[in-house]
């Protein structure tokens, strides 16, 4: 009964604070090793479907489709329970994942939109 409780206490504030700030911190998925294992995915990625290391074009969306690694990341538990607990409804779809990197040092702007 008490993790049910925490559990509950946790989506609380899930949901709040996206009502108050717009986002929630920290939610914590992945163990280092496992984003070792993601990053390493993304390069492969990079690497097959890129030029020069840079994803261009229409291979930068709906990569969860086509790519194991960002698949498992929109699908992640704790992931999605959040999604589900800040919207306040199980009805959720993940539509699409779009990529757009900046590698550090590199020449060029990313502004928000």
């Amino acid at each position: 009964k008490l993790i049910l409780l925490d559990s509950l206490l946790q989506e609380m504030s899930v949901r709040s604070s996206m009502i108050k700030q717009g986002f929630y911190y920290p939610l914590r998925l992945y163990s280092r090793d496992e984003i070792s294992k993601i990053k390493a995915g993304y390069e492969e990625y990079v690497s097959r479907y890129g030029t020069n290391g840079r994803l261009q074009g229409d291979l930068r969306f709906k990569v969860h489709l086509v790519a194991k690694w960002a698949n498992e990341i929109v699908h992640h538990p704790i992931l999605v329970s959040a999604v589900k607990e800040a919207l306040g409804n199980d009805n959720i779809l993940c539509w699409s994942t779009d990529l757009n990197v900046k590698v550090a040092g590199s020449p060029g702007l990313y502004t928000w939109h």
